[in-house]
Parts: structure tokens; C-alpha cells; sequence
């Protein structure tokens, strides 16, 4: 027996051993990979949601303040010097 069958003999099952250490690795990041890539989209439909509630609101409120500044023009308060009180 040579000396390099021992070492090709003991390095063998410690290859092979690493080999299924980075298979079973892999596998348990491939289900938080998936879960991740999910939130991110999830994230991204909230943020599109998020934007157009602030979108409704702006349009909401320029709406009533239009309406009101309309109201106080046809009274006459608008632009006449009305102070108020």
C-alpha cells in the first residue's frame, strides 16, 4: 500500500461529507430565499397601496378646501378684506 492511497482514503468521506453539508445547506436557504423574494413584492404592493391612500387624501382635502375657499368667495369674504370674527 503507498502512501497516497491512505490520504486519497482518508480524504474521500470527508469530501463527500462536505458535499452533503452544502446540499442540505442549499436547501434550507432556498425556503428563506422564496420567502424573501415573497415580503419584497408583498412590500412593494403595500408601498403602491400606501401611495395611492396619500394620493385619495390630497385629492380629498384640495377638494375641501376648494369648496370652502368657494364659500367664502360667494359670501363675499374672499378678497373683500374680510378678517373674520
Amino acid at each position: 500500500m503507498r502512501e497516497g492511497d491512505e490520504v486519497q482514503r482518508g480524504v474521500g468521506p470527508q469530501s463527500t461529507l462536505s458535499g452533503v453539508g452544502l446540499g442540505i445547506s442549499f436547501r434550507s436557504h432556498a425556503p428563506v430565499a422564496l420567502q424573501y423574494a415573497r415580503l419584497n413584492r408583498r412590500l412593494k404592493r403595500l408601498e403602491d397601496d400606501a401611495r395611492e391612500i396619500k394620493q385619495m387624501k390630497q385629492a380629498e382635502f384640495c377638494g375641501a378646501l376648494y369648496a370652502g375657499l368657494t364659500r367664502l368667495k360667494m359670501a363675499g369674504g374672499v378678497g373683500t378684506g374680510y378678517a373674520g370674527g
